[in-house]
């Protein structure tokens, strides 16, 4: 379930349109949501914190009978633009993170709930959390809410406080992936290739050829010299001139 939302009324009825994490664009030639006769206008509607921005020329929209190009949305919100007429709604942030957790399946759920425990601890011994709010559970050590404590300690980070969480986050991870410096990482042994008979049988017969073929050249100098008085000396001799 998305975290806000808008409802359309229509001569129909009433459509609801969730909002896209982040930005979501109504009218436009890009829009998520159409508004009939825009073209090249839109209305930009964020959801964390809920803003609406209008890009293009009047007339800008009306919210709560208000005209405006940007403002903060609360729940309950009415917008007017182009003939179109919404309304804002929203749940609170706490609530959507419970209904999500009732609603993931039960490993999903733990991991978030790990995640977010985690996280504040890690930003606690980082020194990232507000000070008053770590000193009130701190006095509660003894009867720790540990979800709702987590909850609340990430929620007083401001924007370089999470920065800095994220990165030291990361900086943590490398640590207990990567080898230690100048220590390489554990190779995977691998088992020699065994000899197969097929090569040790060539390298024989290779060989044996080898031998023989040495005693035959020695066979037939010897009977050159014993038959003819032909000499390999004498051969190189006169091939060098001697």
């Amino acid at each position: 379930m998305a975290y806000a939302w808008i409802e359309r009324t229509t001569p129909q009825g009433s459509e609801r349109h969730e909002l896209e994490r982040g930005l979501t664009r109504l009218g436009g030639a890009r829009a998520h949501v159409a508004i009939e006769g825009v073209v090249d206008d839109e209305l930009q509607l964020w959801d964390d914190p809920p803003k609406l921005v209008h890009l293009g020329a009047e007339p800008h929209p009306t919210v709560n009978g208000r005209t405006c190009s940007e403002t903060a949305l609360e729940p309950g919100d009415v917008i007017e633009w182009r003939g179109a007429r919404f309304s804002f709604r929203a749940i609170a942030r706490r609530a959507q993170l419970a209904l999500e957790e009732e609603t993931a399946a039960p490993e999903h759920a733990a991991r978030l709930r790990a995640a977010r425990r985690l996280l504040a601890g890690f930003a606690v011994e980082h020194e990232l959390v507000d000070v008053d709010a770590l000193r009130r559970w701190r006095a509660s050590a003894g009867n720790l809410e540990v979800d709702r404590c987590a909850e609340e300690l990430l929620r007083t980070l401001d924007k370089d406080a999470a920065r800095k969480l994220l990165e030291a986050s990361a900086r943590e991870l490398a640590t207990r992936i990567e080898p230690p410096r100048g220590k390489p990482a554990p190779r995977v042994p691998r088992e020699a290739p065994a000899v197969q008979p097929s090569t040790a049988r060539d390298t024989f017969w290779r060989l044996a050829f080898a031998l023989a073929l040495v005693a035959a050249i020695g066979a037939v100098l010897i009977w050159a010299r014993a038959r003819h008085g032909v000499s390999l000396d004498a051969w190189i001799d006169r091939a060098l001139g001697g």
